[in-house]
């Protein structure tokens, strides 16, 4: 197991959003929170070797861009499920591709449906402790923070 899943999760980051949305994105290490604006957030849960969650955060304004890349469409076509439903598939994607490079590939992992939060709920999530890893991202049109708080080993 990595000791540090920092750049694993700024790589698989980085790697998903230009391979899956066709997105741009460069680490923001000068960005010490969430941009400003409003944003979108969602969370999966993962169990295995260890248990944890991964968080993704977007600006709203990327959003409408996101699913039309991945979906073929007009950004103004993008409905708002639509751009929920992108947003955690990315969140998916990033999670499946840290979990074996973190932990190694022989690990087995059970990863749960992403699910979208409210913005007080997200918050309320992100507080309650120190995450294991943090990336900030910027993309020519917004931000986007990956966020990774693990639970240690399961019982």
């Amino acid at each position: 197991m990595v000791e540090d899943p920092g750049p694993i999760l700024q790589q698989e980051g980085i790697e998903t959003l230009e391979k899956l949305s066709f997105f741009f994105a460069y680490p923001d290490e000068e960005r010490t929170a969430s941009g400003d604006g409003p944003c979108l957030g969602a969370r999966v849960v993962f169990r295995g070797p260890f248990g944890g969650e991964l968080f993704i955060v977007m600006a709203a304004g990327a959003l409408p861009e996101l699913a039309a890349n991945m979906l073929g469409i007009e950004a103004e076509e993008a409905a708002e499920d639509q751009q929920q439903d992108a947003l955690k598939e990315v969140l998916n994607v990033i999670c499946g591709n840290l979990l074996p490079e973190w932990a190694g590939k022989e690990s087995v992992f059970n990863i749960e449906a992403p699910e979208i939060l409210a913005a007080d709920r997200l918050a309320a999530l992100m507080r309650r402790r120190d995450p294991t890893a943090t990336t900030r991202l910027a993309l020519d049109n917004g931000w986007c923070d990956l966020l990774l708080f693990s639970m240690g080993k399961e019982r």
